[in-house]
Formats: structure tokens, sequence, C-alpha cells
């Protein structure tokens, strides 16, 4: 299964005072050959040191998240995953999961356990309980080229209130502003992105193709109370910090220019 291909500190996903963990399993093969699997694992007091939580056998420690099975083979749920901070600004932490086709942005709630989405069924069957994000072409591949989508949260790089995403590709990446509502008919497609709602960085080379660009949040580097973000580039040898700001930004960035930024 290679569970724990990728991890992630989740925040507090079901609102019971306790942080949770998202865990990905790319290879399972429930559905199809290599369809992956995610699983939200809950914090609690029944954590103690030595246990062992099985998560074929998970109870109510955990919730495991597939795919529909709708792709025949190599879905790879899972591959990428990360704690998304409170994207929509319910007082839930959220979650996003990254395949080699598409990336799943799906809500904390009081009870996960009610929510089919949970099982990351596409399209999600019930409306507002996350949100499917697609590539500016719309046929769900960030890239020719990019073997899966990285994922990360960006924390409040606008300072809007809202915690923010960024999702690396081959050659470019993705910086999705939080909002009470995302998208449309829960499906976010990046040509939309305007500035207003998020920005694309581009000019980053490519690489292999089994390389993508690896995103992650930096914190407050510069200690201006804006989160700050930085994207790493094999292509090139680099790797770049982009600060925070709740300045316009234009719909799409090169990165190799950061003076064309705006200023924090």
């Amino acid at each position: 299964s290679r569970l724990g291909t990728s991890v992630s500190g989740a925040g507090d996903l079901n609102g019971d005072g306790r942080d949770d963990l998202i865990l990905g399993a790319p290879i399972t093969t429930k559905l199809n050959a290599y369809a992956g699997s995610a699983y939200a694992v809950f914090g609690s007091d029944g954590l103690s040191p030595g246990r062992t939580i099985d998560l074929y056998n998970m109870g109510a420690d955990a919730i495991e998240l597939n795919s529909n099975g709708a792709q025949s083979y190599a879905e790879r749920v899972g591959h990428s995953v990360s704690g998304a901070g409170d994207v929509n600004g319910d007082g839930f932490n959220d979650l996003l999961i990254g395949t080699p086709n598409y990336c799943y942005l799906v809500y904390g709630a009081a009870n996960l356990s009610q929510i089919n989405p949970l099982k990351l069924l596409f399209p999600f069957y019930n409306p507002g309980a996350g949100v499917v994000l697609t590539n500016p072409q719309g046929s769900g591949n960030f890239s020719i080229l990019s073997y899966t989508v990285k994922v990360s949260g960006a924390g409040d790089f606008n300072r809007d209130g809202y915690d923010d995403i960024i999702l690396g590709a081959n050659g470019e990446a993705y910086v999705i502003f939080g909002a009470p509502s995302l998208g449309s008919n829960d499906i976010f497609n990046a040509a939309n992105l305007n500035g207003s709602n998020g920005f694309r960085l581009t000019g980053m080379a490519e690489y292999r193709s089994d390389y993508t660009k690896t995103v992650a949040s930096a914190g407050d580097l510069n200690g201006d109370g804006y989160d700050d973000l930085i994207v790493g580039s094999p292509g090139d040898s680099a790797a770049y910090v982009i600060f925070g700001t709740d300045k316009p930004f234009p719909a799409s960035l090169d990165i190799r220019n950061l003076t064309s930024l705006p200023a924090p």
C-alpha cells in the first residue's frame, strides 16, 4: 500500500479540541490497481505510547478516503497529502489530497463519518463538503509531464482571515486564496485564477517527469504579519520565497522575476 508515502499534521478536522493526522497510501488496490487511499486519523486520549492503529480495521480512530474508482488504473490517491488550515472559515480545519490527475480539498466537519465525500467520491455527493481542483485547461492534469501534484496549506498568505493553499506541478505552481465558497458545483478550475482569488507561478524549469515542484508554507519569515511561501524547483537547482501581502496580484507571475511581485 506504501502507507506513509505522504504524511501531514491536519489540525483539528472535527472540532473535538484534538489535532488530527492525514496519511497517504497511494498503492492500495481496493478499487483497482494502484487506486490509492488516504486516511484521516483522529487525535484522542487513547493514543497512548506503543499503541498500534490498524487502518484496515480502524473503527472510530480514523476514516478512509478513496476515489470512486472511475479511473481504471493508477489513480494514486494519497501520493501527496497536507493539512490545509481552515480554508472556508467555518472553524474546522480542512484537508488537501493530491493525485496525478486532480487535487481534492475536503472540508472538516463535526461528524466526518456521515459525510459521503470523505470517501472522495467524484463528483462530490454532498454539495459544500469539498472541492475538486483542476488545471487551467480543465482536463484534470495539472501538467502533462507531471507525475503528481504536490499540495500544501499556505497559511494566510493575504491576511484576509481565510487560510490559503498552494499546489505544485512540473514547471508551475498555483496559489488559491481561501474563501467561504470556492469554485462552482464543487469544481475550482485554476484557469479562473485572476489575482483576487489566487495566482499562478510560472517560469520554473521543468525537470524529470516524475518530479513536481515542492511547495510549502514558510510561516512569517520577515515578521510583517503575513504568512510566506516557499517553492522548490529542482530543474533550476533553486528554491523561491514569495512574501505574503494583501497587495493585488496579476493572474500569472514569472517567478524568475521576483521584482515583479507586489511589495509586502
